[in-house]
């Protein structure tokens, strides 16, 4: 066991030193918030990005400022890559503007060197006032945006800060919701609830709320973001006639005052292929192989670098037309969504159009500059490449790039995974309702268990009291009585020895009353001879069953065999619908294929999941990827272990730009089974559980029993906290967005509009097809729905398909 670890050990070392002298290095500063007040302090944070630093920076001094190292912390950079980061409490008491100069971080014997850092001090007088309504205690707001004149389109950080008094005893805060004009603005992020800072306004200590967003302009004019309503959850002392002082929480509701904005035109005279690109930007291409067959494919890739509107940047451009361009994705989506600065990456699929090229011409990205008021261009340098001419006989002209295959990730796929030329008709139908046939052996097992703890307490009784033995003695004597009168004399010499009662009270009576007008007559008088169907009552009734349990349990948990013949009989089609359907694929006929399939499966609820793959398929060669990702989530729906569908799904998904739940690269190890084999997993660590509690009071005094339950227990709850970790993490999101009955798939771009009945008007969000959404309400044509980005609003309802069609649909 050692030598397993010291050879694990010695592989990750060498993993992480490798990784980390292949990336580049570069040394990063960043301040947690570049806005305070005076006495405020923030956080700068010094690191080394792909290496470590040799020792801790030394500061430059800043007058006015104060910057102390507080701690040194490991942590993974963007690389992955251990590193470690060092940790500075900024403040200055004075209001201004300030700026930390580069910072020299030395690793690996090489001198790096940070970027300057620009922060501001605001005086007090700045903040705004709001009262709470409890007592005397105001809060103390300010809006701190990066610039309140903006060019058309251009993006601007906005950090929204509110100081509170600790007195106030605040709980919590709501994310704010403020009213947008001529702007449109992402949702706040979460500010820090566990620690927040503090800092001290006129002798009394405030707690600080920090939220920050990105706002871009519509239209050249006047904007505003806000007023803005907040709820506030504060703790009240109360006197509890029962209990005394005690704290009750209080929500109040507060309006924040709006900010205003201008917003400017862009300047004419843009160059002919600027596309909304503001802000600063470096470009970078990269060509995946340069050398090429006629006819073949190959696949550049595009990084733009800089500070500006990331989010809604458009791909570069080629320079001259010689080259097609057959298909272009949009990778790279994380941060930049909310942040201004950062990277995108885009990939994109190229065919020369003659042999006779010898490079890939330049790209070129135009961008207007809000700094310097330009407009600039951007040109990557051309990248060589040969092709070759190949013998007609091979000549492929629809040649492309290696087809994806079930281990291809999403983000490196170039197009979709192939159709299934023979699908399963009974692969994965629909089934809201899961097989609880497994349980039936921990049921009997814990029944084995409790009857042998039943049976040791009889023993037990036994031996307390010897009475119970004459109780079984009497009623085998019963059993054998021969006349009717001997046996009920002994039937009533049970009932009253031990007096049974309960349930069947009404009915010992009954008995005792047929004794007396049988036993209790002179001698010679002729009775009736009592059937044998009312002498096997009594027995029964006297020796109380307890079989019933049993029966019932084994009946709750009987599958219903009927129903999956009847499941088997529904599903089964012939192989010519089939070959007709893979016919119309192959032959570009797609709609074709997908009436075929929907003329033998016409409820899209009881679709096997490979015939929903291939609808997919379908639909995405039509470009109806909305469709697409709408029948592959069903198939997944279906069947959560269908990758081909997964892989397609999320490859649209980034392509499209949708709207759907952040996954990381590590989730799609999570799928290797289906969630309800992490729900499954889950409910036998909790039989184990349950099991080795009843084994272990059993057994209490046996060591070896006890030593083998105590393992048992701590197994089953590893276990069960690594299941309920995969069904938290799943990346299928059914569970985390909405129940599957309440999800939506967007079929066709559209507006996301913040009233029903009002397409007229100049929508906050556009939502792209694929995107994953909640339905919330429907008002006739109109459906309120939630995005995965928690923003609410209106869409038709023709631009929507539900996860699990109704009926009425």
């Amino acid at each position: 066991m050692k030598i397993l670890i010291i050879i694990a050990t010695t592989v990750f070392v060498t993993i992480l030193a490798h990784s980390q002298s292949m990336s580049a290095r570069y040394a990063e500063a960043y301040i947690s918030s570049s806005h305070l007040i005076p006495g405020e302090q923030t956080a700068l944070w010094v690191s080394v990005e792909g290496g470590q630093p040799d020792s801790r920076p030394q500061i430059p001094e800043v007058e006015g400022v104060a910057i102390n190292f507080a701690q040194a912390i490991t942590r993974l950079d963007t690389n992955q890559n251990l590193t470690q980061a060092f940790v500075y409490r900024v403040s200055a008491p004075n209001p201004g503007k300030y700026t930390i100069p580069s910072i020299e971080v030395i690793s690996g014997g090489q001198r790096l060197l940070t970027k300057p850092l620009v922060f501001q001090i605001h005086p007090i007088s700045s903040l705004k006032s709001i009262p709470t309504g409890v007592s005397s205690y105001n809060l103390k707001i300010g809006w701190f945006p990066a610039k309140t004149t903006l060019y058309q389109g251009e993006v601007c950080p906005v950090t929204l800060k509110i100081y509170s008094p600790e007195r106030l005893r605040t709980a919590s805060f709501g994310l704010p919701d403020p009213k947008k004009e001529n702007c449109l603005a992402w949702r706040f992020s979460l500010p820090n609830r566990r620690s927040p800072p503090t800092t001290t306004i006129d002798g009394e200590t405030h707690q600080i709320i920090r939220y920050t967003t990105t706002l871009s302009g519509i239209a050249p004019g006047k904007a505003s973001l806000g007023p803005a309503k907040l709820r506030q959850i504060v703790r009240e002392r109360i006197i509890d006639p029962r209990f005394g002082a005690v704290l009750k929480e209080k929500p109040i509701n507060l309006t924040l005052p709006a900010i205003n904005f201008d917003i400017l035109p862009l300047p004419a005279e843009a160059p002919p292929n600027f596309n909304g690109a503001i802000g600063k930007f470096q470009i970078l291409a990269q060509c995946q192989k340069t050398s090429l067959e006629e006819g073949q494919s190959t696949e550049n890739i595009l990084h733009i670098y800089g500070t500006g509107n990331l989010m809604s940047i458009k791909p570069p451009v080629l320079d001259d037309d010689t080259w097609k361009i057959i298909d272009t994705s949009k990778v790279t989506r994380g941060e930049e969504r909310r942040f201004t600065t950062g990277r995108v990456t885009f990939r994109q699929l190229l065919r020369p159009g003659s042999r006779s090229l010898s490079s890939i011409p330049s790209y070129v990205l135009s961008y207007f500059d809000p700094s310097d008021k330009k407009y600039h261009t951007l040109k990557t340098p051309p990248i060589p490449v040969s092709i070759t001419a190949v013998a007609e006989s091979s000549t492929n002209t629809d040649s492309t790039l290696t087809a994806p295959d079930r281990n291809t990730p999403p983000e490196r796929m170039q197009d979709i995974i192939g159709f299934i030329d023979k699908p399963d008709p009974q692969h994965a139908i629909l089934n809201t309702q899961t097989s609880k046939l497994w349980h039936l052996a921990p049921v009997a097992i814990a029944l084995f268990i409790i009857g042998i703890a039943i049976r040791k307490r009889q023993q037990r009784n036994y031996r307390l009291n010897p009475d119970a033995g004459e109780k079984k003695i009497a009623l085998n004597k019963l059993c054998e009585a021969a006349d009717t009168r001997t046996f009920y004399r002994r039937a009533g010499r049970i009932i009253d020895q031990w007096q049974h009662g309960g349930a069947g009270q009404t009915q010992l009576q009954e008995i005792i009353s047929e004794r007396d007008k049988l036993c209790f007559v002179p001698e010679g008088t002729p009775i009736e001879e009592i059937s044998a169907e009312r002498k096997k009552i009594i027995i029964d009734l006297l020796k109380r069953s307890t079989q019933l349990l049993i029966i019932l349990l084994i009946i709750s948990f009987s599958p219903n065999i009927s129903s999956a013949e009847n499941k088997h009989s529904r599903f089964t089609i012939q192989n010519s619908s089939f070959n007709n359907a893979r016919d119309a694929w192959k032959s570009g006929s797609y709609q074709q294929a997908i009436s075929l399939y929907q003329q033998e499966y016409p409820d899209p609820n009881k679709t096997p999941a490979d015939i929903l793959y291939n609808i997919g398929n379908c639909h995405h060669r039509l470009d109806q990827h909305g469709l697409a990702a709408l029948a592959w989530r069903r198939a997944l729906l279906a069947d959560p272990t269908h990758q081909k569908a997964r892989q397609n799904l999320r490859f649209t998904e980034i392509s499209q730009n949708a709207n759907v739940l952040m996954q990381f690269p590590w989730q799609r190890h999570l799928t290797a089974t289906s969630s309800n084999t992490y729900y499954n997993t889950l409910y036998a660590c909790g039989w184990a559980i349950v099991l080795a509690t009843l084994a272990m009071i059993l057994f209490l005094k046996n060591k070896k029993v006890l030593t083998v339950t105590i393992i048992t227990i701590c197994l089953s709850c590893a276990i069960a906290s690594a299941a309920v970790f995969a069904i938290a993490f799943h990346p299928d999101g059914h569970h985390l967005l909405a129940p599957p009955e309440q999800q939506a798939v967007i079929i066709t771009r559209t507006p996301l509009y913040d009233e029903a009945h009002r397409s007229t008007v100049d929508s906050t969000l556009e939502l792209a097809p694929a995107s994953l959404v909640s339905v919330i309400a429907q008002r006739g044509p109109w459906t309120h729905i939630a995005t995965a980005e928690k923003e609410e609003g209106w869409v038709e309802r023709k631009h929507l398909g539900k996860l699990i069609q109704e009926n009425h649909e």
